[in-house]
């Protein structure tokens, strides 16, 4: 990205300052690669580098990949674990276990093959988009002036040995085998344009073999012919797959949608965050602030129309909220809601969100690409890891 050529860094997306331009994901030439990258770099800070007393994700797939070669079920609180990480921050939340396990299942059944149970849970439709629960502190209506530590893991180094190229070649051989498969699994059937095959095995390859400097989306390590290791690695796979899509593949959307509507009305300040959150604040822990992306009131955007299945229902009826955009108050002083039942926008007075935001500056970090990367602390990451400020500074960039 931008900053990752403008340090120094090879870069892929020199040009792609993330931290100015985050609607890259969705709006840029690289987008059919970025949706997925900026995914695979999402669960790599999140999932991947897990590791606490409680907890270690790598550990956890080292361990289950054996039983799984010698035949072994599912260890299925592994699956729901990742989900909650990803939801909450903790392997520890209130999910629809059945929904979970169910999709897992199909993910795999596509990927990989070992023994899981012959009658798997049943669901009668996917996951919601939509939170159990809002959360119980409301942000405030401006970023903090200085960081909060928070008790989420850093992006930790390469825990197994880096996987050479032939290793990673062998995976992406096998995942292309089964291209026709996956494509009727687990990528939208009327319309592919989104995401693609061919940009998810672009994305994987380049990240796997460490295109992003001392990182790489783990697909196992060592000889190809260990089984063990290629389990890992499928795993870890199947588990993406399955994340992405319940937030985005699937509806075949880029960008996230206004879900979080009060008595059928969605307010525009959405963008700033949904159920009580705020993106501008979901900021980096202390030691990797230097990564966020700062301030800039002056940002305006507008997210990408989406092809897909952009619609919500609302009394049984369904509906489709306009796509978020963000603005400086000098130009949006305040913002409305769009209403539901007349499937009209109110702009002639300001309307709040659960976070009680009614203008939309400083608002333009919402849910993008395939596993919904949001906050400027993400956004900050990327740019620092695959966009322009790692060119910048020098460092190896996608």
């Amino acid at each position: 990205g931008s900053r990752a050529a403008s340090e120094g860094r090879p870069s892929l997306y020199p040009h792609i300052d993330f931290c100015s331009f985050p609607e890259a994901i969705c709006a840029s030439e690289h987008t059919h690669e970025l949706r997925w990258a900026s995914g695979m770099f999402y669960w790599m800070d999140q999932v991947q580098s897990y590791k606490t007393f409680r907890f270690d994700f790598i550990e956890r797939i080292d361990t289950h990949s054996i039983e799984i070669a010698r035949g072994a079920d599912l260890d299925e609180d592994l699956v729901l674990a990742v989900g909650c990480i990803l939801k909450t921050g903790t392997p520890e939340c209130r999910s629809n276990r059945d929904e979970v396990i169910e999709l897992f299942y199909k993910v795999w059944a596509v990927i990989g093959s070992f023994n899981h149970p012959t009658q798997s849970p049943t669901i009668s439709s996917r996951p919601s988009a939509s939170p159990t629960e809002y959360p119980t502190d409301r942000p405030v209506d401006e970023p903090t002036t200085s960081p909060t530590a928070t008790s989420s893991p850093t992006l930790s180094p390469n825990v197994f040995e880096t996987p050479s190229r032939n290793y990673v070649n062998t995976i992406l051989t096998s995942l292309a085998e089964r291209k026709a498969q996956i494509e009727e699994k687990m990528l939208p059937s009327e319309d592919r344009s989104l995401y693609t095959f061919k940009g998810f095995l672009q994305a994987l390859k380049e990240i796997a073999e460490g295109a992003i400097e001392g990182k790489y989306f783990y697909v196992g390590s060592g000889a190809r012919t260990n089984r063990v290791n290629r389990k890992r690695g499928l795993v870890n796979i199947a588990a993406f797959l399955a994340h992405t899509k319940t937030v985005a593949v699937w509806d075949n959307i880029c960008d996230e949608q206004n879900t979080d509507g009060i008595d059928g009305k969605f307010p525009l300040s959405n963008a700033c965050g949904q159920y009580g959150d705020s993106y501008q604040n979901y900021r980096c822990s202390v030691e990797e602030t230097f990564m966020e992306c700062p301030p800039d009131p002056s940002l305006q955007m507008s997210a990408v129309v989406p092809v897909g299945s952009a619609s919500v229902v609302v009394g049984g009826a369904v509906t489709t909220p306009p796509p978020f955009f963000c603005g400086p108050r000098e130009f949006f002083s305040f913002v409305g809601y769009y209403d539901s039942d007349s499937r009209t926008i109110q702009n002639n007075a300001p309307y709040a969100n659960r976070a009680g935001r009614t203008d939309v500056q400083s608002c333009c970090w919402w849910g993008r690409g395939s596993a919904r990367v949001q906050g400027v602390c993400m956004y900050g990451k990327l740019n620092y890891y695959i966009g322009k400020r790692a060119a910048e500074e020098g460092r190896q960039s996608l």
